[in-house]
């Protein structure tokens, strides 16, 4: 394994780490039941963060078997498909208790953890398929998703009256 890949392989983790803990201390003191925004409540929101999370473990693993992978009802163009599939996950999870959200949450990011370590230092440079349809690298896909979580985790602050303690630079 190459040095620098190597080096990038540990980065990134340690980034989705450390975004996953801003996350976790956003929730803190915060019940699962608080609506975050619109509807969706505090349970909503960790279980969409979770699915993601499974929905990028699924690029990279069809990556890393020389596939592409994305959400088949979901159109690049059509943000609806998008807000579709998303309550529909957020609807399947409704009836978890909160010990199988956050199971689900960190069995997610560290099979997330585990598939970037798993691609070949080979593959590392290469183009794939994002799993809501854009293509980009490796690390640029970890930055969207540690972007989306860090918007959530502000959203959760927000309410909860923590505003501005997480950095989503």
């Amino acid at each position: 394994m190459s040095d620098d890949i190597s080096t990038l392989k540990r980065r990134l983790a340690n980034q989705l780490d450390q975004s996953r803990q801003r996350l976790l201390d956003a929730t803190k003191g915060v019940p699962s039941d608080q609506v975050i925004n619109e509807s969706w409540t505090l349970h909503d929101v960790l279980g969409h963060i979770a699915v993601w999370d499974l929905e990028a473990v699924r690029s990279l693993r069809a990556y890393n078997e020389g596939n592409e992978y994305s959400i088949p009802s979901l159109d690049f163009n059509d943000f609806s498909s998008t807000d579709r599939y998303n309550q529909s996950a957020a609807d399947e999870r409704a009836v978890w208790n909160e010990d199988q959200i956050h199971e689900e949450l960190e069995s997610a990011r560290e099979a997330f953890k585990q598939m970037i370590h798993e691609i070949p230092d080979d593959r590392y440079p290469g183009n794939m398929l994002f799993p809501w349809g854009p293509h980009g690298t490796i690390e640029q896909l970890v930055i969207e998703m540690i972007i989306h979580e860090e918007e959530h985790a502000a959203a959760i602050q927000a309410v909860s009256g923590k505003a501005g303690s997480v950095d989503t630079d």
